[in-house]
């Protein structure tokens, strides 16, 4: 039985940041992972910022559809 190796295929994407996420606000980690799925080809929406604990982001790649909650 083989092992793969974490991470192993993935491709790199330039962020353009540093991986310290604590410096953010929770509306800009909702950007930066909107940017993020969007490098990853999805097309994204964010939506209206409110403390719903709803949907915040919509993801949608080859019809399906995503949804991300903080």
């Amino acid at each position: 039985m083989g092992h793969t190796r974490a991470g192993e295929g993935m491709e790199e994407i330039d962020i353009g940041m540093q991986n310290d996420f604590s410096d953010l606000s929770p509306k800009e980690f909702e950007e930066f992972i909107a940017r993020l799925f969007t490098k990853m080809g999805f097309q994204t929406e964010i939506t209206p910022y409110v403390k719903d604990h709803g949907a915040d982001i919509i993801a949608k790649r080859e019809k399906r559809y995503y949804s991300s909650s903080s």
